[in-house]
């Protein structure tokens, strides 16, 4: 969560992040930040206060610190990450630290459009009340994020359907497409031993 959209100016205000897979949540990490501006209308947003957050909150630089130590080494998933990653980037150069090297970045967002095409939108609000999520988004970090577990978890069912759909039509047709495969392949070969003209005809009587 941060104190606006604006990745260059704005401050992350709530850092949140869990460690899943095939067995769940292993590990977890939620901080709230000091903000160096006010939250202004974003309070509408997240609810955090600033004197909540001048009281509980930690330095900028020591949670990004924590941040980049949990995710180490780690592939990121997120639902719309490119902007979370964009703002942490952010937050990172001002305070002059290591930039953050995921093995490998994933977003559910772009999952759910592949999988679901004909939604009229892909928010995680709309995503996890159509999957009936355990836990709803709410616009709190660790709340949304396992949110977002919910809906990597179902997603990745779904395509692994899809891909063995696939695959058993690929079989299916497996004949058809490797007599095409041959036909292209003798084609292939006549018309870089022959004249154009030559080739031509060639095609259009085989």
């Amino acid at each position: 969560e941060s104190t606006g959209l604006d990745v260059t100016q704005d401050d992350i205000i709530q850092i949140a992040a869990i460690r899943y897979g095939k067995r769940g949540v292993s590990a977890s990490l939620d901080i709230l930040v000091k903000p160096t501006r006010p939250v202004g209308a974003s309070y509408l947003v997240h609810g955090f206060t600033d004197e909540l957050l001048r009281e509980k909150g930690m330095a900028p630089k020591e949670a990004l610190m924590q941040l980049l130590d949990f995710v180490r080494d780690t592939v990121i998933v997120g639902h719309n990450v490119n902007y979370d990653l964009q703002i942490i980037r952010s937050m990172l150069e001002r305070y002059k630290l290591e930039v953050i090297k995921p093995l490998a970045v994933y977003d559910t967002l772009d999952l759910a459009y592949k999988v679901y095409p004909r939604l009229t939108n892909h928010k995680l609000e709309t995503l996890a009340k159509m999957l009936k999520t355990k836990t709803q988004p709410n616009h709190n970090a660790m709340q949304d994020i396992l949110a977002t577990s919910e809906v990597l978890t179902h997603l990745i069912g779904q395509i692994a359907e899809k891909t063995q759909e696939r695959l058993e039509k690929l079989e299916a047709f497996y004949s058809y497409m490797d007599e095409y495969k041959k036909k292209v392949c003798r084609l292939s070969s006549y018309i870089l031993q022959h004249p154009i003209a030559e080739s031509i005809k060639y095609m259009m009587n085989d």
